[in-house]
């Protein structure tokens, strides 16, 4: 059992594998039809012309996840080579101290900020702001996205019959609060989960002894496999399901060019990439709440953002020596100074 879904809805199958296939596009309403979708305009997602130039044999997309309108629970950017076809995934922590615009403060928690947790940025930027935000930060260019709810993994999920994992005792105990009786884990260990279960494997953050690192590592692998799973389906048996997943299906581009970009996700080499950033601290942040209450915000803060990009892309490109743009770099220095303001 579950509630209804909202009017934007699951992001459907389709839409996941036009997002996927290269069609730059957003549902943001109901029915499916072209003039229900946005297209994200390239030169507003603050995309660094070098950068472009020396990532053009690789193609990036965002994914975002999570809750209604919000989308910054999980955060995780796909890296494919066009040559070799290699496939990566790197998780991005969603409480990274991160500029949420490009000077012009936001009003979050009663007073004006402009650097907060980046998994806030979709719900004041929307999709727009929210790969601009990346792009900057990671020195990337991602020009492609796919927003999933919490529902849409559900039902994903529950159409590639389910995805195999290992729950622990710790992590079934927190599981199992949220979720109805005949869902709950009774037996912790290997297991394949149904749609509702892997949403709660995908936010649980408070099971004992596991740390943000290992939280996302399993999430990047949640979704390797949901794709693989599509992947090995095809095209035209997800053509005939899509009906179960929702009332829209958009393809704008061939199913042989989506079949295709699928599978390469599917086959991605090699295990895990760590979660970006690599090394920080976390660092608080007092906010005056409701009644005079304070609110303390955690954030985690790089160190130093310039070092974490060079590492990035050593992952990601093989770039051993990189030197991070200018953008970068001063987003850099006003981290350091920021930080002094927080605890």
């Amino acid at each position: 059992m579950r509630k209804t879904r909202s009017k934007i809805g699951t992001l459907r199958a389709g839409l996941i594998l036009t997002l996927l296939a290269g069609a730059l596009f957003f549902a943001t309403g109901c029915g499916g039809a072209e003039n229900d979708l946005t297209k994200l305009d390239d030169t507003a997602l603050g995309i660094d012309k070098t950068v472009a130039d020396q990532q053009k044999d690789y193609r990036q997309i965002a994914v975002f996840a999570g809750e209604p309108e919000k989308y910054g629970d999980l955060i995780m950017v796909i890296s494919v080579n066009r040559k070799t076809d290699e496939a990566k995934i790197v998780s991005v922590y969603n409480s990274t101290y991160m500029q949420m615009t490009d000077g012009k403060p936001y009003k979050i928690r009663g007073q004006e900020q402009d650097f907060y947790r980046c998994g806030a940025e979709w719900s004041l930027g929307g999709m727009t702001g929210a790969v601009k935000m990346l792009n900057r930060h990671m020195d990337l260019s991602i020009r492609e996205c796919v927003v999933i709810e919490w529902f849409g993994i559900e039902d994903l999920v529950n159409q590639i019959n389910g995805i195999e994992v290992n729950v622990t005792k710790e992590m079934a105990e927190v599981m199992n609060k949220t979720m109805i009786p005949g869902d709950q884990i009774k037996k912790p260990g290997k297991m394949t989960l149904n749609g509702a279960q892997t949403v709660e494997y995908l936010k649980c953050r408070t099971d004992k002894g596991a740390t943000a690192k290992d939280r996302a590592a399993r999430n990047q692998e949640i979704l390797k496999k949901i794709f693989a799973g599509l992947g090995a389906m095809g095209v035209s048996e997800l053509d005939i399901l899509s009906g179960d997943i929702g009332d829209e299906m958009v393809l704008s581009v061939n199913d042989k060019t989506i079949d295709d970009l699928l599978k390469k996700i599917g086959r991605m080499k090699g295990g895990q990439t760590p979660a970006w950033p690599y090394k920080g601290k976390m660092m608080k942040e007092n906010f005056k709440g409701k009644k005079g209450k304070t609110v303390t915000v955690s954030y985690l803060v790089p160190d130093t953002l310039g070092s974490n990009v060079t590492a990035l892309h050593k992952i990601l490109f093989g770039e051993s020596k990189y030197k991070p743009s200018k953008t970068v770099t001063d987003l850099d220095k006003k981290i350091t100074e920021k930080a002094k303001t927080l605890k």
